[in-house]
């Protein structure tokens, strides 16, 4: 993958009609907005895949009851996405953002700390949480506000490229560190899976911490 990467990177920088126009990136507002878009996506699917197994492996739900379940980051995200853009309008991307990637990962933390006992309405609650589209649409409206007009299709290419590859590291990012951490343990099933979950979300809230930091500096 990494020499696919480098190589799209050449073949795009010597290309006069670039689909990627890597300069873009040196307006620091354009560049800390995606940045931060793609630790958002990271940190968002790395519990998606998780989570509806613990509902049906640990919890014993059923396919129809976890899916049901999973619910509530869709709703959670439709419902605040429909003013946070309009908010950002009137007091600024920077503060929605920031808030956005840092209560994404507050809710992170509380995910890691979930345990057999838990109540399922606080999963729900922590998982609407990371739902809560604090974040997109300020950052969105960001992105395409700090480009010139001729510049807002390679934008939102590059915008859109950002999501998938975050969403494809996200869950790669989970499975991999959960089945690694899964395999070094010798207690119970229920608990192992508990506890490499929670370790999984760990990680996802300091990636979610610092991309609140960059975001912050956006501007500066």
């Amino acid at each position: 993958m990494l020499p696919a990467v480098c190589f799209l990177i050449f073949y795009e920088r010597s290309r006069a009609n670039a689909i990627l126009d890597f300069q873009l990136f040196n307006n620091w507002t354009f560049t800390s907005s995606i940045i931060a878009a793609l630790v958002s996506f990271i940190t968002m699917y790395s519990p998606k895949v998780l989570i509806p197994f613990f509902y049906q492996k640990i919890l014993g739900f059923t396919p129809q009851k976890a899916g049901f379940l999973m619910m509530a980051f869709p709703t959670a995200m439709a419902v605040t996405a429909s003013f946070s853009g309009w908010l950002s309008d009137k007091i600024g991307y920077v503060l929605l953002t920031t808030s956005g990637l840092v209560l994404n990962g507050l809710a992170l933390v509380a995910l890691a700390n979930i345990s057999l006992q838990t109540p399922i309405t606080l999963i729900i609650i922590y998982i609407a949480m990371m739902g809560a589209s604090l974040f997109q649409s300020p950052n969105n409206s960001c992105v395409m506000g700090s480009v010139p007009k001729n510049k807002l299709g390679a934008a939102t290419g590059i915008s859109q490229l950002i999501k998938n590859l975050g969403m494809v590291i996200g869950i790669t990012f989970s499975v991999v560190i959960f089945s690694s951490r899964m395999a070094g343990m010798s207690v119970a099933y229920n608990q192992a899976f508990v506890k490499s979950m929670g370790f999984v979300y760990y990680l996802a809230a300091v990636l979610s911490f610092a991309g609140a930091a960059i975001s912050s500096r956006r501007g500066k």
